[in-house]
This record gives structure tokens, C-alpha cells and sequence, in this order.
């Protein structure tokens, strides 16, 4: 009994040490988002510069590890926005990824957790956003003091692609 025992012990740890991690986080390029991706949440992946030239492998941290920076237009309004990716050795959750708005405010940061696509337009993707304020110190989506929603459009040349939760 005692043999058995130390058998399936042993056998679960040794199991539990080779397991890899977990991945929620699909990826579509720029070029093949279709209708079928309208009222679905996703993340958006600005263009990186040197796309072409730096990045060749076909897999999601291969796209999402550059922190791009772009600038969104609200009805005249312009908001910079920089890519936060939370991309881990042997894991990556969709919920942790977000765009933070860079701001002058030393009490308050602005992040972009939920997007959602809404509308395509020939070169456009419509999103529906919405815009948190956090206190300055908190972590994730702790300390969520307020939300704005917001819809925009932005040109698919300025797309790498969507995250997408699978």
C-alpha cells in the first residue's frame, strides 16, 4: 500500500513539474479581419515600425512583445496610447493585456481594458472602448475610480492586427 501510495505521489508531482502554462490569447493580422470578428472583444496591436525587418516568427508573443506607442482621434480630441503587454515565460492571459493613456495627471492613470470591434468600413475598423481611471498605485484593474465610453475609428494601416480571447 505504502508502494502505491509513493507511486501516484511521486507520479503527480513529477507530472505537475513538466506542465507547461496557459494561453488565452489569439491573434488575427491586420488583412484577415472579417465581420465575423464585429461585437467581439478584443485588443488592438498598433503597427510597429520595423515589423517587416525585426519580427519573421508567425506566433502571438512574436507580435505583442514591442510596447507600440499610437495616437487615437476622438471628434478632434488626440490621446496617445501606449501598449502594455503582460507576456509571461510560460503564460499570457488576454485580461492582462491593455493600452495605457499616457497623461500629465500624477494622481490618476488611464488605461483601456475593453474594446470591442463594432463596425469595418473598407480601410477602417470602428471600436467601441472603454476608458478607466485608476488610482496611480494600483495594480490591474484595482482601483478603478471612474469609466468613459468611447467609439473611434482607426485605418488598418496603422494595424499590426487584434488579440483576440480563445
Amino acid at each position: 500500500m505504502k508502494k502505491i501510495f509513493l507511486i501516484l505521489l511521486l507520479g503527480h508531482v513529477g507530472c505537475s513539474a513538466f506542465c507547461q502554462g496557459s494561453w488565452d490569447i489569439g491573434y488575427i493580422e491586420v488583412d484577415s479581419i472579417t465581420t465575423k470578428q464585429i461585437g467581439e472583444s478584443v485588443k488592438i496591436d498598433f503597427k510597429h515600425f520595423n515589423a517587416e525587418n525585426e519580427w519573421t516568427s508567425k506566433w502571438v508573443r512574436s507580435y505583442v512583445i514591442p510596447q507600440d506607442t499610437a495616437t487615437i482621434s476622438f471628434n478632434g480630441e488626440e490621446i496617445k496610447v501606449v501598449e502594455k503587454r503582460m507576456i509571461y515565460v510560460d503564460h499570457g492571459s488576454f485580461a492582462d493585456q491593455y493600452l495605457e493613456i499616457v497623461d500629465q495627471d500624477n494622481l490618476l492613470v488611464k488605461r483601456i481594458y475593453d474594446t470591442r470591434l463594432v463596425e469595418i468600413a473598407g480601410d477602417r475598423l470602428k471600436f467601441l472602448i472603454s476608458i478607466d481611471s485608476h488610482d496611480k498605485h494600483s495594480k490591474g484593474r484595482d482601483g478603478k475610480i471612474d469609466a468613459t465610453v468611447k467609439e473611434f475609428w482607426i485605418n488598418k494601416r496603422s494595424l499590426d492586427g487584434l488579440m483576440i480571447k480563445i
